[in-house]
């Protein structure tokens, strides 16, 4: 009994032996091991992160998906190349809960490179001192540049100037400056209603795209009369049409793509808002988008007086929204007795009425402005 017992207790010992022997070789194994992802070289790696998040200038979150931070959490290694690609840290998008050292973070790990910042704002929201000294400090690396409720403009801040700022929108509630005049590289633009806008506020002669949105008419007309190289153009009037003394006509020899909509509806009391339309010279014009409303009472006759007037090679009309009219009335074959003119353009019709509280249309404007700031850049 006693043998047997020794014999037991041997064989456990022996098995014992061959584990310890065992784990001891899978240990040296996965030490020796590396994840596959990991042996990649680190500029491949790189590749890879500059994939994850969104394209420059949009603005990545600063946590969750999409956000260069998740990438420097997964592990040591990711963390080193993710910390030293400053191309992941520069643009930098405030948010509700945005704390002032996440924004210096950021700022430091963007190295010197040029900055997109989206400062829009929550309007019971006001920034800590701190966080918008921070982007206001940095303004000489501005490039796209979006600035909301809560962010006004201070001169003392602006020592530095901007002179890489290549697109800029503004919706803030002052400006206490004009150093945004010295803005050598700046060629598109997007102004809010949420400000008495100065006349000198930017080089507006330099703008090839501009974007007003809910100015009046006579705001509208001292703007767009300083931009003759404006080859976009989207304004959204609010407002009624001035007729003590109608504005005299703007030239805009170089416009391609003109939206002309009202930011909201103007009553059938209003002046007749289609004059501001024939008060503007495009004679190189492809493309007008405009609302209903913007060529009332009549709209066929305001449209064939536009095309007599500009004589431009339009390529298409597109009305907005509701119609007063039925689509015949927009069809050019009508005009043609009224302006003898013998290449029309075709008339297209679209439901929504360039309504930028909808994302979809913001982002789409917002898309062509940032294309033509790129390509005057090349």
């Amino acid at each position: 009994m006693a043998t047997s017992s020794r014999e037991t207790l041997t064989a456990i010992r022996a098995r014992l032996a061959e584990l310890e022997s065992e784990k001891a070789k899978l240990e040296q194994l996965l030490a020796s091991y590396a994840y596959p992802i990991l042996t990649l070289p680190n500029e491949i790696t790189g590749l890879i992160f500059t994939h994850y998040v969104p394209p420059y200038p949009e603005c990545p979150p600063f946590s969750g998906f999409g956000s260069p931070t998740t990438l420097s959490h997964v592990c040591h290694s990711w963390r080193q190349i993710a910390l030293s690609m400053s191309s992941l840290w520069c643009a930098i998008q405030y948010g509700e809960f945005t704390q002032a050292a996440a924004v210096s973070s950021w700022l430091s790990r963007s190295g010197d490179r040029l900055l997109a910042l989206s400062f829009q704002g929550y309007y019971d929201d006001t920034p800590a001192e701190d966080v918008r000294d921070l982007i206001l400090g940095c303004s000489v690396r501005w490039e796209h540049i979006q600035l909301g409720d809560g962010m006004n403009l201070d001169h003392s801040l602006l020592a530095g100037g901007t002179p890489n700022l290549r697109h800029l929108e503004l919706h803030v509630d002052t400006i206490k400056t004009r150093n945004l005049r010295d803005a050598p590289n700046l060629r598109t633009a997007i102004i809010w209603d949420t400000f008495h806008c100065p006349r000198g506020l930017l080089p507006w002669s330099q703008l090839t795209g501009l974007i007003l949105i809910c100015l009046t008419v006579e705001q509208t007309a001292m703007i767009v009369s300083q931009t003759p190289n404006l080859r976009y153009c989207e304004l959204m009037l609010e407002g009624e049409y001035p007729t003590a003394l109608a504005p005299p006509d703007i030239s805009l020899p170089h416009l391609e793509t003109l939206v002309l909509s009202k930011y909201s509806d103007f009553e059938s009391g209003d002046p007749v808002p289609g004059e501001f339309l024939l008060n503007l010279i495009t004679p190189v014009l492809r493309h007008l988008r405009i609302t209903d409303p913007m060529l009332r009472p009549d709209p066929a006759v305001c449209l064939s007086q536009f095309v007599h007037k500009v004589r431009c090679p339009l390529e298409d009309i597109t009305i907005l929204g509701h119609r007063s009219l039925s689509k015949d009335s927009y069809d050019p074959w009508v005009w043609r007795e009224r302006n003898q003119n013998k290449s029309l353009p075709e008339v297209l019709f679209e439901e929504g009425e360039n309504e930028w509280f909808k994302e979809d249309v913001s982002r789409r404007s917002r898309e062509r402005l940032l294309e033509l700031s790129f390509r005057e850049s090349e």
